[in-house]
C-alpha cells in the first residue's frame, strides 16, 4: 500500500516549545495529525473482480452482445492519522501512530443485444484498514524554521472488507437476479518509510508535507458470504476467503 500526503497539518503541543527544544536539545512531546488521499495496492481483490469482464465477454461476444462499462479498480483511498512523538535528542525522535484508510469504488457494466435483451453486473467493494505503527525519525534542520526528516518503522494492520456483487439477467428464458455479499476481516504486518519537510509557524504549530511508501501483507481473510438468487431463501457460508482459476466449458 502506498500513501502520499500532499498537504498535512501538525499540532505540536505539550511541555516544551519547538524553538527552545531545538536550541537546548531537551526532550519534547508532540501530537501530529494528518490526512490526505493516497493509493492502495490491493492485489488479488482487483484481479478477482476484473476477471468478471473477460469471463462473461467470452460467453456473450460469440452471440453478438456488445459490452458497456469497465471495471473501476479499487485504488484510491482517503486516510487520517494521529501520532504521539517523543524527541529523544535534537536529531532522533520516536512515535506511535494510529491511522485509518478507507477505499471504495463502485463498478457497473453490462452486455446488450437487440434481440436477446441484456445482462448487467454491479460490483461494490469497500476496504478499510487500521494500522498501528511504531516510527523512528531522523531530523535535519535546514533553517531555524524549516527542517527535513526521514522516518521508518513497523506496523500492525487490521483490515475489514465488504463486497457486494449483483447480476441481473434480462435474457429470455434465463431471467433472474443473483446477489452475493461478503463480509471479511484479517490482520497482518508491514514496513514503511518516507521523507518530508516541516515548517514551524510558531512555538506550538507547524505544517508539513510528506511522501511515504509502505508494504503490508495481510493474512488470509476470514468472513461470511451470503448468496441469494431469485428465492426467499438465503444461503450463508463462512470460512477462509480465497479464489482460484478454473476451466469452464460454457465459456
Amino acid at each position: 500500500m502506498r500513501r502520499f500526503l500532499p498537504v498535512s497539518v501538525v499540532l505540536v503541543i505539550l511541555c516544551l516549545a519547538a524553538g527552545a527544544q531545538t536550541e537546548t536539545g531537551r526532550r519534547g512531546l508532540h501530537l501530529k495529525l494528518s490526512g490526505g488521499v493516497g493509493s492502495f495496492m490491493v492485489g488479488d481483490f482487483n484481479t478477482f473482480f476484473a476477471d468478471t469482464i473477460p469471463y462473461y465477454e467470452s460467453i456473450f461476444s460469440p452471440y453478438g452482445f456488445s459490452r458497456q462499462g469497465e471495471y473501476q479498480e479499487l485504488r484510491k483511498a482517503w486516510n487520517a492519522s494521529g501520532e504521539i512523538l517523543v524527541d529523544l535528542s535534537r536529531v532522533f525522535s520516536a512515535g506511535v501512530a494510529v491511522e485509518y484508510h478507507q477505499a471504495d469504488n463502485q463498478s457497473a457494466f453490462s452486455w446488450s443485444h437487440p434481440e436477446y435483451n441484456s445482462f448487467s453486473v454491479d460490483i461494490t467493494p469497500s476496504l478499510n484498514v487500521v494500522p498501528i505503527k511504531l516510527n523512528a525519525y531522523v531530523t535535519v534542520p535546514l533553517t531555524p524554521a524549516l527542517r527535513s526528516y526521514v522516518n521508518g518503522g513497523l506496523g500492525l494492520y487490521t483490515a475489514r472488507a465488504t463486497f457486494d456483487y449483483l447480476e441481473d439477467s434480462r435474457i429470455p428464458e434465463d431471467e433472474g437476479m443473483f446477489r452475493s455479499e461478503i463480509r471479511a476481516k484479517g490482520t497482518g504486518y508491514g514496513l514503511h518509510g518516507g521523507l518530508g519537510l516541516e515548517l514551524k509557524l510558531s512555538s506550538g504549530f507547524a505544517v508539513f508535507t510528506e511522501g511515504s511508501y509502505r508494504y503490508a501483507k495481510l493474512d488470509n481473510l476470514d468472513g461470511r458470504m451470503s448468496v441469494k438468487a431469485d428465492s426467499p431463501f438465503t444461503e450463508t457460508v463462512t470460512g477462509e476467503i480465497w479464489y482460484f482459476e478454473f476451466y469452464d466449458d460454457s465459456s
